[in-house]
């Protein structure tokens, strides 16, 4: 049985659930919900101008 095509509002939910439990690098973000990391990144963009996701900054040691 193949599965069913998620809707936007759907992959949004799984962004914002996710990144409310961790946070994590874009490039993992993606892998956790399924999603390309192109149509990741504009659904991020879109995110940060409703100010619902912010950009961290991460000092690497």
């Amino acid at each position: 049985m193949a599965k069913t095509k998620r809707s936007r509002i759907e992959i949004v939910y799984e962004i914002l659930k996710t990144l409310s439990q961790e946070e994590l690098l874009p490039t993992r973000l993606a892998m956790f919900v399924n999603v390309p990391y192109d149509r990741l990144s504009d659904i991020i963009n879109i995110l940060k101008k409703k100010k619902l996701v912010e950009e961290v900054e991460v000092e690497n040691n």
